[in-house]
């Protein structure tokens, strides 16, 4: 059809040019590419035809010689027009046949751009940030170099200059190694799961005191209780619990470490009470009300006393681990069940879910496929009754397994990483650096509320706690992440990081709206910002704002990039942080109790996990 519709465009022009070809010779075809595209190969010969012709009335008759020369010369661009194209589909089926892809050449020219900038000092052009006068206000000023500023000047806040680097490594210990992780992990292996009514929660710990020792008992949403042992369990584990079947008492085993148990009250001795006195409930307080009718700064603190005494929460997560581990075993028992994230950085609450690996401690030769052993222990999973909303991701850059366990009412998620992976290393530092100030720990749980709250639409939250981490490296609270050295003994010898006091740094608001100022005005589109170093580099692709994860010291890995984020989503968080600057400038308490006029970019509801239809 194409070719047809073709045939009567050039036929209707040939027949239109040879009765006006002695009109004017400025509408007769050249050898440029269109005028080739729409005559073919009769474009040349009409115009040859015409510049020779001995009509009385060409006005070209008089000029064969230059006609001609004007042909040769279009004829030589076609040619030319010819080779190029060619040489395009030469190298386009080169490349197809190579496999390389866009993805590999942007990573590896990132690689090496990356390299090269790292070791940099950029000196930014002039930029406008916001610095805080004698009377306590922000107020724009220009960033003056360290040559040009005033003797005694104080231009250490003026955020786009970089922090002195004294070279000196700050040792942490590796909390993987130490004595309170181990405790954890050996008392979740000694403890069980009863599944009970909320009526006969009493009862029912007498009777696992019938069993062995019972050292610890917490109460969990009145429907359950996890009960841990003073010695090994194996025993009761293996069906030693039979023993307690009566007519009054009925247990049943649904998985390892769960059990369900019935008791019969009027049958039952109601005399007998717990002897355990260590019983404590898993509380889940309303944190949004304690912010009602609070300065921001209290809320602040408020916020950074959730991650207190917290120690019910974290053994709930790790008595989760341990039944994750239970179901690897089934499947592959080489893999161990890593904890990572908030259950041991150190910013831990009571919504807190749980990240876990699987790491490989066997033999390179057997090692199972990853994609292969997360649907494995998927199917696992659907298999058990505590275990609901099980998704599967694997289109995704780590591919994991996301599920939510009714009974203790927690969410979590595996992934496979390899033994020296980014999230354990990260988990270790960012546990150091929780320790390094006191406003430190206030400050990321009033970021992560904040994103929840205003920026809940971006899909990976770590992009904002590494904005966080890098706006206290620019203030000098804690030290740039390749200044850290983890020692696998404990105490480690050496000095605590020492961080700098101001009236900046220690006022939790001013620090905060600080946060906001800096990134509302940092600008995107030259600058980037590495964790690594604590230093501004220039922008590593124009496309995109690249973080990179710090914490990751493979460059060939899929962690090593932590996010790229387009110009238009880089707008949009900017436009949210500019209206909390509005909104501190104007109702500070408000901030964190958002209504939806203060809500500048449309909120999700929270992730729910929907099973998929078969």
């Amino acid at each position: 059809m194409a070719a047809l519709i073709g045939r009567m465009w050039r036929s209707a022009f040939t027949h239109v040019l040879r009765d006006v070809s002695n009109v004017s010779p400025r509408i007769q075809p050249s050898g440029h590419p269109c005028t080739r595209w729409i005559f073919g190969k009769n474009a040349n010969s009409l115009q040859t035809g015409r510049s020779l012709s001995s009509s009385p009335h060409s006005l070209s008759a008089n000029k064969p010689t230059t006609d001609i020369d004007t042909t040769t010369e279009s004829s030589d661009e076609v040619l030319s027009l010819k080779s190029t194209t060619s040489k395009k589909r030469k190298k386009r089926k080169k490349e197809k046949h190579q496999g390389t892809s866009k993805q590999d050449v942007d990573r590896e020219r990132l690689k090496k751009e990356e390299s090269v900038l790292l070791s940099e000092e950029v000196e930014p052009r002039s930029p406008r940030v916001w610095v805080m006068d004698k009377h306590g206000e922000f107020c724009l000023k220009d960033v003056k170099s360290p040559n040009k500023s005033a003797p005694g000047g104080d231009t250490r806040m003026e955020m786009m200059e970089d922090p002195p680097d004294d070279g000196q490594a700050w040792s942490i210990p590796d909390i993987y190694e130490s004595e309170e992780f181990r405790r954890c992990v050996q008392a979740a292996e000694r403890s069980i799961l009863v599944h009970c009514p909320q009526r006969t929660i009493s009862e029912c710990i007498t009777v696992c005191e019938s069993m062995a020792p019972v050292s610890r008992v917490l109460k969990i949403h009145n429907k359950a209780i996890l009960v841990t042992y003073e010695s090994d369990i194996s025993d009761i584990l293996a069906g030693g619990f039979r023993k307690c079947n009566s007519d009054a008492v009925s247990i049943k085993q649904t998985e390892k470490r769960v059990f369900l148990m019935w008791i019969n009250r009027k049958k039952f001795n109601s005399t007998q009470q717990p002897v355990c006195k260590n019983i404590s409930v898993l509380k889940q307080r309303n944190y949004q009300r304690l912010l009602m009718n609070e300065t921001i700064e209290g809320q602040m603190k408020i916020l950074g006393n959730r991650t207190k005494n917290q120690s019910e929460r974290q053994q709930v997560l790790f008595f989760l681990r341990q039944c994750i581990q239970d179901v690897v075993d089934l499947t592959q028992p080489n893999y161990l069940v890593v904890p990572f994230g908030s259950v041991l950085n150190g910013f831990i609450c009571d919504t807190s879910d749980l990240d876990t690996a699987l790491v490989y401690t066997g033999s390179r030769q057997k090692q199972a496929n990853e994609t292969a052993l997360l649907s494995e222990i998927a199917k696992k999973l659907k298999m058990l009754d505590s275990y609901n909303s099980i998704l599967s991701i694997f289109h995704a850059r780590v591919p994991i397994i996301k599920y939510h366990n009714r009974l203790l009412e927690v969410g979590g998620d595996i992934s496979y990483q390899s033994i020296n992976s980014s999230g354990k290393t990260a988990t270790i530092c960012l546990n150091a650096l929780s320790r390094c100030s006191p406003s430190v720990v206030p400050f990321i749980m009033t970021v992560k509320l904040w994103t929840k709250l205003y920026v809940d639409w971006f899909p990976s939250k770590f992009v904002f706690t590494a904005l966080a981490l890098f706006y206290l490296q620019r203030c000098q609270i804690i030290p740039p992440i390749q200044n850290i050295k983890v020692i696998n003994k404990s105490p480690v010898d050496g000095e605590d990081w020492k961080c700098v006091e101001t009236v900046e740094t220690k006022s939790l608001d001013r620090l905060l709206c600080g946060f906001f100022q800096f990134y509302k005005d940092f600008d995107f589109n030259v600058y980037d910002i590495c964790l690594k170093s604590g230093k501004i580099i220039p922008k590593l692709d124009h496309q995109y704002t690249i973080i990179m994860n710090p914490f990751c010291g493979n460059k060939n890995s899929e962690e090593y990039m932590a996010a790229r984020i387009r110009d238009w989503n880089v707008a949009r968080i900017q436009a949210a942080m500019a209206e909390s600057v509005r909104i501190l400038s104007e109702s500070p308490s408000t901030l964190l109790q958002p209504t939806e006029q203060h809500w500048n970019t449309p909120t999700n509801e929270p992730f729910k996990f929907n099973k998929r239809k078969r």
